[in-house]
């Protein structure tokens, strides 16, 4: 059976005096009553529901945008660390490069004296020789 027909069967089961219809008026006036109820409530709901997801989609560009400018931030501090970085490597290796060429020079110095007394030995070693 629907529903429809429990409720005729109700109505025509229903006394048929006065305070029985003053009870069902009263009754779908409740019912009326909740129904209007019910709908303003689904209404600020979903207001509310608006609101906070519109408040939350700004705090997520918000945060969105904090985070961008914090990467902007941290990727332009690299770049400047990686410059100071690069320019004390470029510092270090002059200086080593320095370094090399003066012990290149102190070597070369060093072999010729040493070529040089070492030659002069052997001229003595000659002359003692054929002397």
């Amino acid at each position: 059976m629907s529903s429809d027909t429990h409720l005729d069967q109700a109505h025509d089961s229903a006394p048929s005096n006065p305070g029985a219809a003053d009870s069902s008026r009263a009754a779908a006036r409740l019912l009326e009553i909740a129904a209007r109820e019910s709908e303003q409530w689904k209404s600020e709901a979903r207001r509310e529901a608006d609101t906070l997801i519109e408040d939350a989609r700004s705090e997520a560009s918000r945060l969105v945008e904090e985070g961008r400018e914090e990467a902007r931030r941290l990727t332009a501090e690299a770049r400047v660390e990686a410059g100071e970085v690069r320019e004390e490597l470029a510092r270090d290796k002059h200086r080593h490069d320095t370094e090399v060429a003066e012990l290149r020079g102190m070597a070369d110095s060093y072999r010729d004296r040493m070529r040089g007394q070492l030659t002069e030995l052997l001229e003595v070693l000659d002359r003692r020789e054929q002397g």
